[in-house]
């Protein structure tokens, strides 16, 4: 088992690596939460990036999506609690109105 301390370092490391090549910058965690019945944890990063991740959408979406997000992406990494293995990585889309 892992503590959520070692996960969150493990989901930030993760991220980082695999947006190597992308620009990002200043990965921070914004949730934290354990699945007991899957023996998880759920971590969400947040981060800047100063790419375009709209090169496939069109120019409207791509104008939306920096209006309600600016330029951060968020991602959740799932973490396996028995090995600290990452499970998988997925978007996490904010809901614009809160």
């Amino acid at each position: 088992m892992i503590d959520s301390l070692n996960a969150v370092q493990t989901a930030k490391d993760y991220v980082r690596k695999v947006f190597a090549d992308e620009h990002i910058s200043r990965p921070r965690l914004e949730e934290l939460t354990f699945d007991r019945e899957r023996e998880e944890w759920r971590i969400t990063v947040g981060f800047s990036y100063t790419f375009d991740r709209g090169e496939s959408a069109s120019p409207r979406a791509t104008s939306l999506a920096r209006e309600v997000y600016g330029n951060r992406a968020y991602k959740v990494v799932r973490i396996d609690d028995r090995d600290g293995e990452v499970v998988a990585m997925t978007d996490r889309l904010l809901d614009p109105i809160q």
